[in-house]
């Protein structure tokens, strides 16, 4: 193997090396990562990245992985551009059940933000350093028990006769 193909080959290892370790660098939380809510109901997601490479960070898309008995919006989602070293969070998405989502059933899955890092500020004055990566964040989504109104009822009709009797038995 001639010395200029050695050359050309260990650069690139050094370069695909430093590359996978920048984007090891970058990271995302959502939050709330576990939840529980009826049936119904919409859960909104707030996401924080964390860039710490010394390039800047472009998000250019954003997902979840498919649900059942509900649906994400990912609408409010603001395509940040993240500088070098520092941590950014906003909206990320919500999450909203069907009103016939069955009691005790879970979604669970990832998000999924695509990101590219530059060299200097993204689509402006600086040049792609990394191509996209996909930063994944885990969620969990319970639908909650919602006790039926009959049962309710129920409880009520039972503690007002029950301090109903008492406030009688003071009384003798």
């Amino acid at each position: 193997m001639n010395k200029s193909l050695r050359m050309g080959l260990f650069t690139l290892i050094v370069m695909l090396i430093g590359s996978a370790a920048r984007a090891d660098s970058v990271t995302l939380t959502a939050t709330p990562a576990t939840v529980n809510s009826p049936a119904g109901s919409t859960t909104n997601f707030v996401y924080s990245i964390a860039n710490g490479t010394g390039d800047w960070l472009a998000t250019l898309g954003v997902n979840g992985d498919p649900t059942l008995f509900g649906t994400f919006d990912f609408s409010s989602f603001d395509f940040p551009f993240i500088t070098p070293n520092s941590t950014l969070s906003g909206p990320l998405a919500a999450f909203t059940w069907d009103t016939n989502a069955p009691s005790g059933f879970a979604n669970t899955g990832n998000f999924d933000v695509t990101v590219q890092l530059w060299d200097g500020i993204p689509f402006a004055s600086g040049s792609v350093s990394l191509n996209t990566v996909d930063i994944l964040a885990p969620y969990s989504i319970t639908a909650a028990q919602v006790p039926e109104p009959g049962s309710l009822l129920l409880l009520a009709t039972g503690l007002g006769a029950f301090f109903a009797g008492r406030k009688r038995l003071r009384k003798e």
